[in-house]
Formats: C-alpha cells, sequence, structure tokens
C-alpha cells in the first residue's frame, strides 16, 4: 500500500513539475501574446492613424479638385462662349469680306466701262480736235482770202461785228450820224445757250427758269441778252426787239431795227 501511495506521490510531483512546467510555458506565452498585441494593437493605431490623415489628405484634395474642376467648367462655359462669339464675328467678318469682294467686283467692271468710255472719249476729242483744226485752218484760209471783201462789205454796209470772248459778240454801226459818218454805234450782244441762260437767272433773280413758259412756236432756242449799247437805247425798245428775234430768229430785221433806232437818237 505504500507503494501505492509512493507511486502515486511520485506522479502527482511528476504532474506538479509538469503543471510548473505549463505554467511557465502558459506565462511566457501570455507575456509573448502580450506583447504581440500591444505591438498588433500600435500597429493599428498607427495604420488608423494614417488613415485617417490620408483621408484628410484624399478629403482636401477632393475639395481642390472640385474648386479645380468648378473654376475649369466656368473657363471652359466662358471659353465656349468666346468661341461662339469669335465664331460669330468670324461669319460677320466673311460676309463682310465677301461683300467688300464683290463691290471690288463691281468697281472693277465699273472702271473698265469707264476706260472703255474714256478711250472713247479721247479718241473722239481726237477726232474733234482734228476737224476743228481743219476747220480753223479753212477758216484761216478764207479769212485770208476773203478778208480786203470783208472789209469792204463793213466799210459799206457801216456794220462791223467782232467777237468779245466766247459768248459775247459786238456790233458797231457807222454810217448812222449824217453830221459824222464815222461815228460808231455800239451794242454788245451775250448769246447763251438754254442751259446757260437758266443759271444766269437763277444767279441774277434765286428763280429758276420755267421751260414750259418759252412760247411753242419759238423758232430761236439761244438766249439773247443785251448787255451794253452805247448810246443807250430804251429799254422797252430792246425788250420788244429780243422777243422778236427769239421768236423768229431773223438777226437781220434785229439789226436793221436797232440801226434805225440809233438813226433816230443822231437825227434827235
Amino acid at each position: 500500500m505504500m507503494e501505492t501511495y509512493t507511486k502515486a506521490y511520485d506522479k502527482f510531483q511528476t504532474q506538479l513539475q509538469n503543471f510548473e512546467t505549463l505554467k511557465l510555458e502558459m506565462e511566457e506565452f501570455l507575456s509573448d501574446l502580450d506583447h504581440k498585441l500591444t505591438a498588433k494593437q500600435q500597429l493599428v493605431t498607427k495604420q488608423e492613424q494614417d488613415y485617417k490623415t490620408q483621408v484628410f489628405e484624399l478629403s482636401n484634395l477632393q475639395k481642390d479638385l472640385k474648386s479645380q474642376l468648378s473654376s475649369l467648367t466656368s473657363k471652359g462655359v466662358s471659353m465656349s462662349r468666346r468661341q461662339t462669339e469669335e465664331m460669330a464675328n468670324l461669319s460677320s467678318l466673311k460676309t463682310k469680306i465677301e461683300s467688300l469682294v464683290n463691290e471690288q467686283m463691281q468697281l472693277l467692271k465699273t472702271k473698265a466701262k469707264v476706260d472703255d468710255s474714256v478711250h472713247q472719249l479721247q479718241d473722239q476729242i481726237a477726232q474733234s480736235k482734228l476737224e476743228l483744226d481743219q476747220s480753223n485752218d479753212a477758216l484761216k484760209d478764207q479769212m485770208r482770202n476773203n478778208g480786203l471783201e470783208l472789209s469792204k462789205c463793213e466799210l459799206y454796209s457801216g456794220l462791223i461785228f467782232t467777237p468779245v470772248d466766247a459768248s459775247r459778240i459786238q456790233f458797231i454801226f457807222t454810217c448812222v450820224d449824217p453830221e459824222d459818218w464815222y461815228r460808231e454805234f455800239r451794242v454788245v450782244l451775250n448769246v447763251l445757250t438754254p442751259e446757260e441762260g437758266e443759271e444766269q437767272e437763277k444767279k441774277e433773280d434765286g428763280k429758276e427758269k420755267d421751260a414750259e413758259s418759252r412760247e411753242e412756236g419759238s423758232a430761236w432756242t439761244t438766249q439773247i441778252k443785251v448787255e451794253q449799247c452805247e448810246p443807250e437805247l430804251p429799254q422797252d425798245f430792246i425788250d420788244l426787239e429780243l422777243e422778236n428775234l427769239h421768236k423768229n430768229g431773223h438777226w437781220g430785221r434785229f439789226l436793221k431795227a436797232v440801226r434805225g433806232k440809233f438813226t433816230e437818237i443822231a437825227a434827235g
């Protein structure tokens, strides 16, 4: 029985030693586990802090990106508006350019027509100048040939007419005064075209001449005005004779009437 107790006690001692050994192992395990858990907790805490930092940075980055996106959107809208305006301006400019090109083409066509007209006028002027020169040469020849006869005619007819300028002509009457057959009686006439006559009347009285006021049976379209008489002739006589001249166009009757009036004045 003692032996049984001894075996049992040895077994108990063995188990107690095993328990102590196991206890030590458990303490080491728990210490190691506690160290690992502490390290793990520190790692988790650090990771959590890193995560929060990353989340904060990402949040700030997101805000910055949203701000940049909003700015870019605004710039995009502005650029789109400016692009639309520029396209409209380009379209308007294109229209203006096309209009200017068309005007330029029209002007070139007009210039070509004007150049043709100018060339034709130059040809006509050259031809007219040639004809005028020929006419002047013929007139000079005729004046040289008929100068003596004309002087004789003026002397015996008692009528000398000379041009004053391009529109005025002077008639000199002699053989009027019985006391002085060489005494000169003068009348200066202004010979105007219808257009020049209307322009002169506008300057004189500011009224535009009515073309319909001329008589339908008028045979004389050129307007004649007496600018000077020496000696003076009565105005009513001048008006009457000019009216007759405009009606019938007979220069001979007009000059004969003027000579007759000068004769009355010389005799009076």
